[in-house]
């Protein structure tokens, strides 16, 4: 968190530092929430947050494959993991794709 404290200071400067002295670190104000000028937006969630989402998804077939050795001798998912695991598979290969050879997932306004 102190790097990345730094980080942010260096890029944004007095603004940062404004911010972040007003800005609770862990716990919310709830009172000094103020809505963002930019709308939620599902496309830029799907063209930015796949890897991670497939990362996740491969960390916890991992996470249970060490789970059924440790239960049963023997190195393996279940079928309910081994369908999360292609199905997330398959999406993100699918939105890199759309990603990579349309316009799709493009909205003006946000990088």
């Amino acid at each position: 968190m102190f790097a990345e404290e730094r980080f942010l200071e260096r890029k944004f400067g007095a603004t940062y530092l404004h911010w972040a002295q007003k800005t609770p670190a862990f716990v919310p104000s709830l009172r000094l929430y103020r809505p963002t000028a930019i709308p939620f937006s599902v496309k830029s969630v799907l063209r930015r947050e796949y890897p991670g989402a497939l990362n996740a998804v491969i960390g916890f077939a991992y996470v249970e494959m060490w789970r059924q050795y440790f239960l049963t001798g023997r190195f393996g998912l279940s079928q309910g993991s081994y369908t999360i695991l292609l199905l997330a598979a398959v999406l993100a290969f699918a939105l890199r794709t759309v990603k990579r050879h349309t316009a799709w997932l493009e909205e003006s306004g946000r990088s």
